[in-house]
């Protein structure tokens, strides 16, 4: 029953995905679970271990490489308003935004500037930060955007993590489509420090415990403060 319900829910991003953008395109499907803290919430920062399992509730997409750098996202979710799209080299912060301490004070002013138009908790953010910040790491790479399908049944605003599973599922696709290497630890640490693009300043545990997360098993994470 459940593997019947996961064909399902793939057949349904890739009819959309058809349906908007024909049959005629190569495509790939990227999934990234919720997570759910166990034990010790808000611990970590206190050197704390931090016990999250990855939950059956999950963000399902399809998606196809652009040869631009035009990012379109269509969310099937009713509870959103559809289609988003940006393109990215509109969005990419000056040069001397290099370190990491330089990227959270741009994203500080970025968020601040979103705050006052009202636009901050625009889900169009969530998409931007990681090919925003892969920018950053990568400023003389031509980075190529995609078309994409997305269908997610996490619950938003109750602490399972759906926006940065939004986050590790953009940087699946990103990573992939642009042929950059990264290591486990650089995935999830770039995932967290992508992620402020929004104006969270979380770390990245929740992106650990969303990309490396296994089957019946619990996900031991511990920070060392400094």
């Amino acid at each position: 029953m459940l593997i019947r319900e996961q064909l399902n829910v793939y057949r349904k991003v890739a009819l959309a995905f058809k349906e908007l953008h024909g049959a005629d395109r190569e495509i790939g499907f990227v999934r990234a679970p919720g997570r759910l803290n166990t034990l010790s919430m808000h611990s970590d920062h206190r050197g704390s271990l931090i016990n999250p399992i990855s939950i059956n509730k999950e963000i399902v997409t399809c998606y196809s490489p652009r040869c631009d750098d035009v990012i379109q996202v269509h969310d099937l979710n009713p509870a959103f308003a559809s289609n988003r799209q940006f393109t990215l080299s509109e969005e990419i912060p000056p040069r001397d935004v290099d370190t990491v301490n330089a990227w959270l004070a741009w994203t500080q002013q970025q968020t601040n500037n979103r705050q006052d138009k009202d636009i901050n908790n625009d889900w169009v953010n969530k998409l931007k930060a990681v090919p925003v910040y892969l920018k950053v790491l990568y400023p003389d790479r031509d980075l190529t955007g995609f078309d994409a399908v997305i269908n997610s049944n996490i619950p938003a605003g109750v602490g399972l993590s759906s926006s940065s599973a939004i986050v590790v599922t953009t940087m699946e696709i990103m990573t992939e489509i642009n042929q950059i290497l990264l290591n486990n630890d650089q995935f999830v640490n770039y995932c967290g420090i992508a992620e402020w693009f929004v104006g969270t300043r979380g770390g990245s545990g929740d992106h650990a415990a969303i990309k490396l997360g296994k089957v019946g098993m619990i996900t031991h994470l511990k920070t060392i403060p400094q």
